[in-house]
């Protein structure tokens, strides 16, 4: 997936976030942009819809086994995350959106950028994921592809400043799906 970038900024809105019980706008601690889920849009059609439905589920047999083992997991769509030069977001923990959200799955997309890297803190250890997209070859042609991350809902992380390019950041949520008795 290639976004266009441009088209994207126009239309996202300043990223709120939680403090307490409030959600706040405050640029001093977060500095980014947004699309909720029903701003976005896919073409789910032909191979690229069998490719994305396959990548979720790719994920979430991932988590199946190994974050959530013997739990059934569903991966909901919450936003996409826009970070442009000089954007970041201080330490935090993810607001939950459910009783059974219990997780986060970033996907960097296919964009090239600077900085912006994750840092991830539990008990006490820090942690750099680089979530830069790989470049690969495929069939002589040199295409970047897409990073994943996940982690639990009471992991602080936060997003270090981006110095180049735009960093877009799809984020969904881990559910755990109870299974009828």
């Amino acid at each position: 997936m290639n976004p266009d970038v441009s088209v994207l900024q126009k239309h996202a809105t300043p990223s709120p976030f939680g403090r307490g019980a409030e959600t706040v706008l405050d640029p001093t601690y977060r500095n980014g942009t947004e699309l909720k889920t029903d701003e976005l849009a896919f073409s789910l059609q032909g191979d690229k819809g069998s490719q994305y439905k396959q990548f979720v589920s790719k994920v979430e047999d991932e988590l199946q086994t190994s974050m959530f083992v013997g739990r059934n997991v569903s991966l909901k769509l919450y936003k996409l995350a826009i970070y442009g030069e000089g954007g970041y977001f201080d330490w935090h923990r993810d607001s939950t959106h459910s009783d059974a959200h219990h997780g986060t799955v970033l996907v960097a997309l296919n964009t090239e950028w600077e900085g912006g890297e994750l840092m991830l803190r539990h008990q006490g250890v820090e942690t750099i994921v680089n979530m830069h997209p790989t470049k690969h070859l495929r069939k002589s042609v040199e295409e970047l592809r897409p990073v994943v991350v996940a982690f639990y809902t009471d992991t602080e992380h936060k997003v270090m400043p981006v110095t180049k390019g735009t960093r877009l950041v799809l984020q969904y949520d881990v559910e755990v799906v109870e299974q009828p008795p």
